[in-house]
C-alpha cells in the first residue's frame, strides 16, 4: 500500500454504492442533501467534490475508508474506531463536547489511580 491515487473518487463512490446496494437518491435522502449534489459528486466530467466533512459522512454511510473513497491505495474497509470518533466529535454541539471532555478527564483520573496501585 502507498499514498498514490489508483482510482478516481467517482469510480470508488460508484463501486461502494453498488456493493452496498445504495443509489444516489438513497444518499441524498439519508443526509437531506439535494439530489443534484450527489449527482455532481458522481459525474466524472464535473470537478465538484465533497469537502472533508461530507466525504467522511459518505464513507461512514457506505462503510468504507474515506481515504479509499478518495481514490488512494489503502484498504476499502470501513472507518476505524478513531475515524468514527472524529466524525462523532465533529457533529457534537459545544455542550455535548464539553461533557465529553469532562468524561475523558474523569476517565484519565481513574486510570491514573489504577496505575498507581
Amino acid at each position: 500500500m502507498n499514498n498514490e491515487k489508483v482510482a478516481s473518487f467517482e469510480e470508488r463512490l460508484a463501486y461502494a454504492m453498488s456493493i452496498r446496494g445504495k443509489r444516489q437518491v438513497d444518499i441524498a435522502n439519508h443526509f437531506g442533501w439535494a439530489r443534484s449534489t450527489i449527482s455532481q459528486y458522481c459525474d466524472p466530467t464535473i470537478s465538484y467534490k465533497p469537502k472533508a466533512d461530507r466525504m467522511y459522512q459518505i464513507a461512514e454511510y457506505l462503510n468504507v475508508n474515506p481515504t479509499w473513497l478518495m481514490g488512494y491505495d489503502v484498504p476499502m474497509n470501513g472507518l476505524s474506531d478513531k475515524e468514527k470518533l472524529i466524525v462523532e466529535i465533529n457533529e457534537m454541539d459545544s455542550n455535548t463536547l464539553e461533557r465529553l471532555m469532562a468524561y475523558i478527564e474523569a476517565f484519565k483520573s481513574v486510570e491514573d489511580k489504577l496505575k498507581d496501585k
